[in-house]
């Protein structure tokens, strides 16, 4: 098993590597909203979480776009003890001990052509790189959970979100990187009752999974 865990790290050492890995798949991405709480990743699901997720649950991959010393301390120390497989990242320094670091840069802002395989589009929300990095890896169905940006994380009384006052324009830019990514034969819905994004469809978690039957999420053969 360890040896099988070098040979795939060795494997898979830049985003390009991770270019359609996961055709085909179902991808869950996971904010740090109260809907979180409510999550349980089916066992087929491919999850891809952002900043300190792992205090509900470790998924598979982290992204993490913000610089270490934009977290309070408490936040700090959870981010930096995550068990995910892989971390998505633009620092060298990001200390954090578990996880193969794989370094990215940022494409366009709301950007939504997946041409390079070298760069991930941005917004002001990490999950917005998260779900294209979703798309970039191959997935056919996106799930948003945790994308709420109501009051409060999931893991405590945090009060008004950061980003309560560019809902709208977050909005707008998932809907059109759902656009385009349905022209490629990808998904996205959201899957929080609360989320306060109203432009992409919503759908229970049980309704999504019955949508079609998910792939299983080992990884693939990576491409160059």
């Amino acid at each position: 098993m360890a040896l099988g865990v070098l040979l795939v790290t060795a494997a898979v050492s830049r985003l390009a590597d991770f270019r359609s890995l996961h055709r085909g798949s179902h991808i869950v991405v996971c904010g740090c909203g109260r809907s979180l709480l409510d999550f349980v990743p089916p066992a087929n699901v491919i999850t891809i979480g952002v900043n300190d997720v792992g205090r509900a649950f470790h998924p598979r991959y982290l992204v993490v776009v913000n610089p270490l010393m934009q977290f309070s301390p408490e936040r700090r120390e959870h981010l930096t003890t995550s068990n995910a497989s892989y971390l998505f990242t633009p620092y060298d320094d990001l200390a954090i001990l578990g996880p193969c670091r794989i370094p990215i840069a940022f494409g366009c802002e709301l950007g939504t052509d997946f041409s390079d395989p070298n760069v991930l589009h941005y917004a002001e929300t990490s999950t917005y790189v998260a779900t294209c990095l979703a798309i970039h890896m191959g997935a056919t169905h996106v799930g948003l959970i945790g994308v709420d940006f109501t009051e409060h994380h999931f893991f405590g009384q945090t009060g008004v979100h950061p980003l309560s006052q560019l809902v709208d324009d977050i909005d707008r830019g998932f809907e059109a990187l759902a656009r385009a990514a349905a022209l490629i034969g990808t998904t996205i819905v959201n899957l929080s009752a609360i989320s306060r994004l109203q432009r992409l469809p919503r759908l229970a978690l049980d309704a999504w999974m019955a949508e079609t039957s998910p792939r299983d999420g080992s990884l693939g053969s990576p491409s160059a």
